[in-house]
């Protein structure tokens, strides 16, 4: 069903507006994100933004995606990861030129 929803909005122009308390899901296909609680929006922006921020997921109650928190890691280990390294595939890439061999 993803696919289906990654191809409308990627190949048809279309947006795509998707209800989910999935934070992996979220996070690896939403450029946006807005967060409801009690029916009121209490967070709308960027969807990395959201899930880089330690601090507003604990005051949304949120999880942060296992890439997040591996990322960070890497991040706290001493590695030079770009605001582009969010998908392992990319983190890998970044991280492989980094390693002593």
């Amino acid at each position: 069903m993803i696919d289906l929803f990654v191809s409308l909005n990627k190949k048809a122009g279309k947006t795509v507006i998707i209800v989910s308390h999935d934070n992996e899901m979220v996070y690896n296909y939403s450029d946006e994100t807005v967060v409801l609680s009690q029916g009121k929006i209490v967070y709308k922006g960027p969807t990395f933004e959201l899930f880089s921020d330690k601090a507003k997921l604990e005051q949304l109650n949120l999880l942060q995606p296992q890439i997040v928190s591996f990322r960070n890691d890497l991040i706290e280990s001493g590695f030079k990861l770009s605001k582009d390294a969010r998908t392992l595939k990319v983190i890998a890439k970044e991280i492989a030129g980094q390693v002593k061999r």
